[in-house]
């Protein structure tokens, strides 16, 4: 059962989870980045750094493909109390097709639907490399 006034994600192509930071807020940011007069600063952490406030998004599933961006998730995100359990390391097409099979893969009654730029591998490096 969710708080009335949060909003649950859902969070595809996360990556390493800057969106997902970005909407749950709870961070440190440059105080150049926001007007000093925000309403989102929580505190003051020195000079030219602010603790943003935490808002009403609350991440509930992320995914991604490279395990590298799951590994820097889960570290982060734990901190926030986000369980490993919510990222899912396979395709977006894999899980929509055992989502379609009847598995329970995705989370229900989601508020918001985001979704990072899936990052682009540098084939022309790649095929150098492997020669």
């Amino acid at each position: 059962m969710k708080e009335s006034d949060s909003l649950t994600m859902l969070s595809l192509f996360s990556g390493c989870g800057g969106m997902d930071l970005g909407f749950e807020g709870a961070f440190i940011c440059n105080k150049k980045s926001v007007p000093s007069c925000s309403e989102w600063i929580d505190r003051d952490v020195d000079r030219d750094w602010v603790m943003l406030k935490k808002n009403r998004f609350s991440t509930v599933f992320a995914n991604d493909i490279l395990e590298e961006a799951y590994l820097t998730w889960n570290q982060y995100m734990s901190r926030f109390g986000k369980d490993s359990s919510i990222y899912h390391l396979e395709s977006i097409v894999d899980l929509v097709k055992r989502q379609h099979s009847g598995e329970k893969v995705f989370p229900e009654d989601i508020d918001v639907v985001t979704g990072g730029f899936p990052c682009q591998e540098d084939r022309k490096s790649t095929r150098l490399n492997s020669s």
